[in-house]
């Protein structure tokens, strides 16, 4: 693919990733808005419901930090950096945060919530052997990608490196010559 084509394709990239960034967010904040609105008006709103909500949205906030990253490595690229250390960190970045967000999901939400319960922070009953893993799939494949992700950041990163030198090593040549 030419270089002009994937600084094009990459600039739509960033352009649809700030769109799934900005209706997910407001998808993902629903719940918890419609809470707050509720208590603004004079509803009766436990402490309870505010705490769910705000636990529900926990693994949404790593998968948002995940988008906002895939929108700054389309950035970067349709900008011409292929290489660049700004690409590297990013993957990286998009990687930790679908492991954070899979980990969130499938192991701290469960456990949070289990143990909010228990406490009578959050609504609803929890036995206190309830499984300490939600076991999904999704979350298994999810955090799969993110870690495959944070390898091709590193091998990314390597080639960078291994690029910088011979750049390097055709420059003392050329100098040689």
């Amino acid at each position: 693919m030419p270089e002009t084509d994937l600084t094009r394709e990459s600039a739509r990239l960033r352009l649809f990733a700030t769109l799934v960034f900005a209706g997910t967010a407001l998808i993902a904040a629903g719940p918890l808005v419609a809470v707050m609105l509720r208590a603004t008006v004079g509803a009766d709103v436990s402490m309870q419901e505010v705490n769910f909500g705000l636990l529900a949205t926990l693994p949404s906030l790593f998968f948002l930090w995940g988008v906002w990253c895939v929108r700054r490595v389309a950035g970067a690229l349709a900008k011409g950096a292929l290489f660049e250390p700004v690409v590297v960190t990013a993957v990286r970045d998009v990687g930790v945060a679908l492991v954070a967000g899979a980990a969130a999901g499938a192991i701290v939400v469960p456990n949070l919530g289990r143990w909010g319960r228990m406490a009578g922070l959050l609504p609803g009953h929890a036995h206190p052997f309830e499984s300490l893993f939600y076991f999904d799939t999704a979350y298994v494949a999810v955090g799969m990608v993110g870690l495959a992700l944070m390898l091709l950041a590193r091998l990314v990163k390597r080639a960078a490196d291994e690029r910088q030198r011979a750049d390097t090593l055709k420059a003392e040549l050329d100098e040689f010559f």
